[in-house]
């Protein structure tokens, strides 16, 4: 079989599969629609805001290396994770609980209130769980959503939520700067008290001694050391704010993963050290030419400032290096900006200490040189070089307090709202049109489903090829299912029948073709074994053997050939129906309860058509236990008397699910063969019915006929078939045995 046949195959055999459950799938997919009809009609409404906001990243003030480093890492999907834990936070969650009005905090309590939670406490959860925000592909905007089923409340619970957003960046951002201008203006005032009092002791000084002015050797000195206390002081006081810039981002990166940051200032590693050394040796070389009044521009001054440059940028690198080797670096968000910035504090402070200690060793060896001075002109210089130095550095804070204070102005929140929400005017669940299609295609997947579980838990025989399968028996001829013999059994009409089937098979149709194809098909196998008695039986009712054993007989008598038709089955005889006759006085019962001799058996038969081929031997009567008739002696004698006389002899028997009585006349002919109605019965029925036979001695099943078949849902021509269960109750033990149509016997 080609691929396009086969394919062809399995659609009709599905296409078929489907047409015979349509009722089945029609139902699902109304359940299914009714059910998301009735959901969507009564199911609360709910309302969704949403505002538009504007990330806006911090300048990165990490070395240009390290740029690239992070544009190509950065996942905003982190950040915009981290935007969701913020707005769900328990203290983010009472700011706006007590900012909703009255009306929308309602709108958020629960339906059913918790003894064990306070109802304030479960409003909150219910507000944070209506909170969320969409990112905005290829864009640094955000949606963030607020839903209630209250439009109010919705709109109200996203502008406030958008506002909380915005506000808690800002102060991130502000909280720094405040901890620096909050020591500067500590220091300012130290500084102020320190310069007025220098000032105060140089006046006194100068009216006590009447002395003005140094020499012009100590005024170089003076002006020498002077610098350096300036740089010392200005030192120290950066130092000391990065220290405590340093100790506040340390605390905040405690709070996430701050055991992963290497710290410089405490290193111990040989590269920490080199670089440190390093950076000492150019800073002692650079204070060297600033004391030397070497201009700024100068080129020794610039190399040098190129060189402590680079330095602090390995100390970056390594320091960098570190950080990814122990995957801290978090790309977009907050925990990255406090990496950054601790980095370069520590850089900072390193620099500081470094400067520090050249500006230390300096300062030592010029008090050397001061001391040499005279004395009055040496506590002159003392009192001058305090009160220059207090004031260089009284300007210096003033200077970085002004720059803290327009830094501090300068910040701006990491979030911008764009678009405030609006008042929603249609809810966004239930969705009638979304519903209703989903139901559709709910419907019809378990439509689909259902119909091929039923198909698989459906185990009867359906083809002719699983009954050969089954069985392992040859098969004698397939009947084709015919609308005929539905109209027989809804007739009324109970006139003579013999006359219309002798009619039906001369007609040039495909059930005239089946009877004609299974008599020559009998004919040549039981020749080939000399066997002139075929025994038919099935495994339950309503599987054709009687209709079957009618037609078969039918057929053969129009051949010429000389055929006796049994009706065997004393339970429930129908064969007499077909031929519209009932006659007490003769058949089975009747030479059985009169001990009939042989020799007027004849007698006892009848030729029920104008066909003078064709013989009837019914059965004279029905008995609830006819067991001792079809065992006997008798029954055997009988049945060889037909073989003698006859060419062709036809047995019709129980089914042999319900009673034993076919098993009994099996063992008693020539051959059995197994009436199966496709669709009727499944195949372990029927192969516990081959079974049992088989286990009977003396029986020779020679194959069996399949009955009712549908040509037209061929499965191996278009890939499906049809027909359903079968009912195992024969009804020969019932007070009330209705009449059966003869198309099901």
């Amino acid at each position: 079989m080609s691929i396009s046949q086969s394919f062809t195959h399995t659609f009709w055999l599905y296409m078929h599969i489907f047409k015979k459950h349509i009722l089945k799938l029609i139902l699902a997919v109304v359940v299914a629609i009714g059910t998301a009809y009735l959901y969507s009609k009564y199911t609360t409404p709910i309302y969704q805001a949403s505002a538009v906001m504007l990330y806006k990243a911090p300048p990165t003030s990490i070395v240009n290396t390290y740029k690239s480093f992070f544009d190509s890492r950065r996942d905003k999907a982190t950040l915009f994770q981290s935007q969701i834990k913020i707005l769900k936070a328990h203290s983010t969650l009472k700011v706006i609980y007590d900012t909703l009005s009255t009306e929308s905090k309602a709108a958020f309590q629960p339906a059913s209130p918790n003894e064990h939670i306070p109802e304030e406490e479960s409003t909150r959860r219910i507000i944070g769980e209506s909170l969320s925000i969409e990112l905005l592909p290829d864009t640094d905007l955000m949606l963030l959503y607020a839903i209630s089923k209250e439009p109010q409340a919705a709109m109200e619970l996203a502008n406030i939520a958008s506002k909380q957003l915005k506000e808690k960046s800002l102060y991130s951002s502000q909280e720094e700067t405040d901890n620096t201008r909050i020591y500067i203006e500590q220091q300012l005032q130290v500084a102020k008290n320190k310069l007025q009092e220098a000032e105060e002791k140089l006046r006194i000084f100068k009216e006590q001694h009447e002395l003005m002015n140094v020499s012009q050797e100590s005024a170089l000195l003076i002006k020498q050391v002077s610098e350096l206390e300036t740089v010392k002081n200005r030192t120290t006081t950066q130092l000391n704010a990065a220290e405590k810039k340093y100790e506040f981002v340390q605390q905040r990166l405690k709070e996430q993963r701050a055991d992963m940051i290497p710290s410089l200032t405490d290193a111990t590693a040989p590269w920490a050290k080199s670089l440190q050394k390093q950076l000492n040796d150019l800073q002692v070389q650079y204070f060297n030419l600033v004391l030397q009044n070497y201009p700024d521009d100068h080129p020794k001054m610039l190399e040098l400032k190129q060189k402590i440059d680079d330095t602090k940028q390995k100390l970056t690198d390594e320091v960098m290096k570190i950080t990814e080797e122990n995957n801290v670096l978090d790309p977009f968000s907050n925990l990255t900006e406090l990496i950054e910035e601790s980095i370069q504090l520590q850089i900072e402070i390193i620099a500081l200490k470094s400067q520090q200690n050249v500006n230390k060793q300096l300062l030592s060896e010029y008090e050397i040189k001061f001391a040499s001075l005279p004395e009055l002109e040496l506590k002159l210089s003392r009192l001058k070089r305090e009160q220059q130095v207090n004031e260089k550095i009284y300007i210096l804070l003033l200077e970085r307090h002004e720059e803290t204070r327009i830094s501090q102005a300068g910040k701006i929140a990491s979030w911008e709202i764009i678009d405030t929400a609006i008042l929603p005017t249609k809810p966004i669940k239930p969705n009638f049109k979304l519903n209703l299609l989903a139901g559709f295609m709910f419907g019809i997947i378990m439509g689909v489903v259902g119909v091929l579980f039923l198909e698989y838990i459906d185990t009867s025989i359906r083809t002719p090829n699983e009954v050969k399968n089954t069985l392992q028996l040859p098969i004698l001829g397939v009947i084709p299912y015919s609308d005929i013999f539905i109209n027989k059994k809804n007739s009324k009409n109970n006139g003579d029948k013999s006359e219309t089937s002798i009619k039906i098979l001369k007609e040039n149709s495909n059930l005239s073709e089946a009877y004609r194809s299974l008599r020559t098909n009998i004919k040549f196998s039981l020749l080939m074994q000399n066997i002139k008695v075929l025994h038919l039986t099935s495994s339950i009712a309503t599987e054709g053997k009687s209709t079957i054993s009618y037609y078969l007989a039918l057929s053969s008598a129009q051949m010429g050939i000389k055929t006796l038709l049994i009706d065997a089955d004393l339970r429930r005889p129908s064969l007499s129906k077909f031929f519209s006759i009932e006659h007490k006085d003769k058949g089975i019962m009747k030479i059985f309860k009169e001990d009939i001799p042989s020799e007027q058996w004849n007698d006892y038969t009848l030729r029920p058509t104008a066909n003078e081929s064709l013989y009837f031997l019914p059965s004279g009567g029905a008995l609830d236990d006819p067991t001792m008739i079809l065992g006997s002696d008798k029954m055997k004698e009988l049945i060889e008397w037909a073989e003698k006389n006859f060419d062709f002899v036809i047995i019709d028997s129980p089914p042999l699910a319900p009673v034993s009585d076919s098993l009994i006349l099996a063992s008693q002919t020539q051959s059995t063969c197994l009436i199966v109605r496709v669709g009727m019965i499944d195949k372990q029925t029927l192969h516990q019915m081959k079974t049992e036979i088989e286990q009977t001695p003396h029986i020779n099943l020679v194959g069996c006929i399949i009955n009712a078949y549908d040509y037209k849902q061929d499965y191996e021509k278009y890939g499906y078939y049809g027909y359903g269960h079968y009912r195992y109750n024969y009804g020969y033990y019932q007070s009330d045995k209705p009449e059966k149509s003869s198309s099901d016997t």
